[in-house]
């Protein structure tokens, strides 16, 4: 999250956000100090609570707040579960989702012998999922960034899907 703080803080300004869910969090603490400068993440960012779901560590606080983050998760979903999980996203959001996928392989190896990214695809074909689930939530602003490398991110304009319908050339 650190290497997405200037990408991110508008976006949770310009919702007002005041509580976010960590959708993925890992090891994540938004709470330790050293984020930018000596601020926390949550000092940073203006926040006032971080719920975090990471079912690989039993941590579910799943729950309905203004702003959902999903940060270096859906590269490791399988992908006829893609779909579902992006479900699961929008489903708590009340004004917007912020996504980073990271589309090159892991370094990292699973116990079995296949790379830790199960679900490597170019951001175009990650932006035609989320735009189909986005079409179901309406009122979601969707933040989509991919990284083709670990150094590279590519974020794509936000959107609603209820914005997509009325950009210029959008025919029914």
């Amino acid at each position: 999250m650190r290497r997405f703080g200037d990408l991110v803080l508008p976006i949770f300004q310009r919702h007002k956000a005041q509580s976010v869910l960590d959708y993925g969090c890992g090891g994540s603490d938004w709470e330790a100090p050293g984020f930018h400068d000596d601020q926390s993440a949550l000092a940073y960012f203006g926040l006032e609570k971080v719920y975090r779901f990471e079912p690989a560590r039993k941590i579910d606080e799943r729950r309905n707040v203004v702003v959902v983050t999903c940060f270096d998760v859906l590269e490791h979903v399988f992908l006829t579960d893609v779909p579902a999980t992006l479900m699961d996203i929008f489903s708590y959001a009340k004004k917007a989702v912020i996504l980073n996928i990271a589309c090159y392989k892991a370094r990292a190896t699973l116990p079995c012998g296949e790379n830790a990214h199960i679900t490597v695809r170019h951001p175009l074909w990650w932006k035609g999922c989320v735009d189909t689930i986005a079409t179901l939530c309406p009122n979601v602003e969707v933040n989509l960034f991919c990284s083709p490398e670990y150094t590279k991110v590519e974020g794509f304009p936000p959107l609603t899907a209820e914005g997509l319908i009325h950009t210029p050339g959008f025919e029914r």
